[in-house]
């Protein structure tokens, strides 16, 4: 048994990678990171009655030297009886379609092929071959660029159903562990030129840093796990405190409560606001250093300050107390004109009309998204709009017409929320301001023949 498999073995145990797995789904490139693993897992896999599932993706990149990857990666299969997949993809037009830089679109295609495949098996998990060498790698370059303690956290061993089995191995023990056993590879001789940062990195900074450390690789690593343990800690704490804050919520917009919010440290409240983000967009990046510094120094005043646009796609304000989210898109709209019986659905809201009938009135009169209206007041075309500076409406009941901007005080609707919320009008008269207020001229009456009902979802 050599060196390399026995720490692997107790990497396994230690980390309890693979328990109650019945199906690995392993990347394999056919360079030696990924080869020597697909090797190592088949010896454990064929130990534990484990299926193995090699799975190479031909990015069609490198030409005639794609095609001897793949080939290489074929007859290794066919000499250790692996079951493998192949794919082949045309990552240019995919990154181009997309506007995704290659390496990006490169991983997106490969992992896409790679769940794919895990969704055909129960209890299946993806491994793949990142090293000790790129976690280190990527917490440098992290660190040059800025980072905070998500960052810090680099490439871990596991997440969701992506295993890395071999983050605890140097490079250098793979090349010796197919070496020893005889297996081929292909080498990427990208790798020795320093035509990427990664590469300076790997070829430049990391040898001179090992002179003043030798150990600089696993002092690195501990320094991760220490502040991934701490990081742990803030984001359990900022799960389980988030619903306290939040006093409003949507797909299009989400209001927390200042007071509350300024009770926590700030490592807490920077993760409850970058939670806040993620629930609008799950991919979303981080709300980064300057525009938290910025959002945090406005939280301390409570003053209603101007938009503060961040880096994600959001845009956000202090508002009477209240710290509001608005995805800067939600008001990118246009006006809409509406037909009775149509849906429409856009960044900001979704809205629907259709034929009513008064004994729906009693059932909905509650429900502040849904209105009913006598059609034969509207006889105009049924435009969605935003509200103008202005505006006015004779509000239900009431016998004088009022500002929408005094309604939006009334209400203390924040400033953010004003520009998603739309405006339907008939011949220039306003109808309905969704989801707030029905306009009186419009009512439906005892002699109310055709009613139309109207539905906003915000």
């Amino acid at each position: 048994m050599s060196d390399l498999y026995k720490k692997f073995l107790d990497f396994e145990a230690e980390n309890d990678l693979f328990s109650d797995k019945k199906v690995i789904i392993a990347g394999l490139s056919g360079g030696v990171d990924s080869i020597t693993m697909v090797d190592i897992l088949s010896k454990y896999c064929n130990q534990k009655g484990i299926k193995l599932i090699a799975a190479h993706l031909n990015h069609e990149l490198r030409g005639q030297k794609a095609d001897d990857d793949e080939n290489n990666v074929v007859e290794f299969c066919k000499s250790k009886n692996i079951n493998l997949k192949i794919e082949k993809v045309n990552t240019r037009e995919y990154s181009k379609k997309n506007n995704l830089s290659l390496e990006m679109a490169g991983r997106e295609l490969r992992y896409n092929f790679f769940n794919n495949i895990a969704k055909s098996f129960e209890k299946s998990v993806i491994a793949t071959a990142h090293t000790l060498d790129d976690h280190i790698e990527t917490l440098l370059l992290r660190i040059i660029k800025g980072t905070g303690l998500n960052g810090m956290r680099g490439i871990p061993f596991k997440r969701d159903n992506i295993i890395r089995p071999l983050r605890f191995a140097r490079k250098l023990e793979l090349y010796k562990y197919a070496k020893e056993n005889g297996i081929n590879f292909s080498e990427d001789h990208t790798n020795f030129e320093e035509l990427c940062q990664r590469n300076i990195i790997r070829n430049s900074m990391i040898p001179i840093i090992s002179k003043i450390n030798p150990g600089f690789l696993t002092a690195l690593d501990n320094f991760s796990r220490i502040t991934d343990e701490a990081n742990q800690l803030i984001k359990n704490i900022a799960y389980s405190e988030i619903q306290k804050v939040i006093i409003e919520e949507s797909q299009f917009h989400i209001v927390l409560d200042i007071s509350l919010l300024n009770n926590y440290f700030t490592a807490v409240k920077k993760e409850i606001i970058n939670k806040v983000s993620i629930r609008f967009n799950k991919f979303a990046e981080s709300i980064n250093f300057e525009s938290m510094d910025r959002l945090l120094q406005q939280l301390k005043s409570h003053k209603s300050s101007k938009i503060i646009e961040l880096n994600n796609g959001l845009i956000a304000n202090i508002d009477r107390g209240k710290l509001v989210f608005v995805n800067k898109s939600a008001s990118e709209w246009d006006n809409i004109i509406i037909e009775v019986g149509e849906k429409y659905k856009n960044n900001c809201f979704e809205f629907h009309c259709e034929t009513g009938s008064k004994s729906e009135i009693e059932n909905n009169k509650n429900n502040r998204n849904i209105e009913f209206i006598d059609l034969e007041k509207a006889q105009g075309k049924l435009i969605l709009r935003h509200w103008k500076p202005g505006d006015k409406i004779k509000p239900l009941g009431f016998s004088n017409r009022k500002k929408l901007s005094d309604i939006f005080v009334d209400k203390k609707i924040p400033r953010l929320e004003k520009n998603i919320i739309p405006i339907l009008e008939s011949n220039g008269k306003i109808i309905w301001v969704c989801g707030l207020k029905l306009s009186d001229e419009f009512k439906v009456t005892d002699s109310t023949k055709n009613i139309l009902k109207l539905v906003f979802k915000g």
